[in-house]
């Protein structure tokens, strides 16, 4: 239900600058709303091989009874036949023209180094955004260990698509709440990451995006829960101090809560 931002996406991806061929695919969950027309309409004027896919609403990878967007990248990533991937939510915009062939250009030169991110915008709009800079600029796998720190640059990202171990992130992975922090460790493991230092994106944060909606605990337990695949495959990590780790996040969560309802009897009091 993207029709009041897919056009804008579009745009932001098809108004690229390349210089080599390339292919769109988007992939739609039964919106009942024009998500899907528009895009198959903006498509058929575009000047690139493209191709909108409508998946049936009871084929959706719900985790945790939320519905989510990994079974549209899973589909998405079979398909695709090119050597680098990149990915853009429906609500999300690209701004900078050369965001593809800049990030290529850097692939291509560092051969070390599987997938990339750049800087990003945050807001409601284009207008409200305010800029996400980013002082780390290379990454490793040990990075990831226990958080995604690039996790508001996931419309940014451009990655080998020979470094993405496919079978593990569709099948060991599949049930992982967070599909970009699985994607970005399984490309870190046999390469570096970098960050560029321009930006390229705009994330758009609104009330109705798939995330908005979980609340400090339900991100709590899904990053546990993530963690608890992340320790049985990637091996090479310490995950020692896990339940240490653990105990923290909750503890931090119930200080929270606590926090909140003594905030609101104050003010019921009229204290403030």
């Amino acid at each position: 239900n993207h029709e009041e931002y897919i056009q804008d996406c579009l745009n932001g991806i098809l108004e690229q600058n390349m210089d080599e061929q390339w292919e769109l695919i988007v992939c739609d969950h039964s919106s009942d709303d024009q998500t899907f027309d528009i895009a198959r309409s903006r498509l058929s004027v575009a000047q690139i091989q493209s191709v909108v896919i409508q998946k049936n609403r009871s084929n959706m990878k719900f985790v945790n009874g939320r519905p989510t967007g990994n079974g549209n990248l899973v589909e998405m990533i079979e398909r695709s036949r090119g050597e680098f991937i990149a990915i853009c939510a429906g609500d999300d915009v690209w701004i900078d023209n050369s965001k593809l062939q800049s990030q290529i250009r850097l692939l291509r030169d560092q051969t070390n180094v599987n997938i990339v991110w750049t800087n990003t915008l945050l807001g409601e709009t284009q207008e409200t955004a305010t800029e996400s800079i980013q002082s780390k600029e290379s990454f490793e796998l040990a990075d990831y260990r226990y958080s995604n720190p690039n996790g508001d640059a996931a419309g940014t990202v451009l990655f080998r698509k020979s470094s993405l171990d496919l079978n593990a992130f569709f099948h060991e992975f599949s049930s992982v709440p967070y599909d970009d922090w699985t994607l970005h460790m399984l490309c870190l493991r046999f390469g570096k990451g970098v960050r560029m230092e321009s930006i390229t994106t705009f994330y758009r944060q609104h009330e109705s995006s798939m995330m908005n909606g979980l609340g400090d605990l339900d991100k709590a337990i899904e990053k546990i829960q993530s963690i608890n695949y992340y320790q049985d495959y990637f091996t090479e990590l310490d995950y020692s101090d896990f339940a240490e780790v653990k105990v923290s996040w909750l503890r931090n969560v119930r200080i929270g809560v606590v926090h909140d309802f003594f905030h609101e009897y104050l003010d019921y009091r009229g204290i403030f």
